[in-house]
């Protein structure tokens, strides 16, 4: 299945395309993942949770 949205992690500073960095892992559950904005004027970083919620 492809995704949809072209740009599923947007820099909240500028709304455009991120690049994820890194992650780490927290628990079996919960990983930190690290992204960088793809503008170079902007050049904001983030951090985002990802938390598995259920399990089919």
């Amino acid at each position: 299945m492809k995704a949809s949205n072209p740009n599923p992690n947007p820099c909240p500073g500028c709304g455009g395309p991120s690049i994820q960095r890194s992650c780490r892992t927290v628990t079996p559950i919960v990983r930190t993942l690290y992204f960088q904005c793809k503008d170079v004027r902007c050049g904001c970083g983030f951090s985002a949770q990802l938390e598995v919620t259920h399990v089919i």
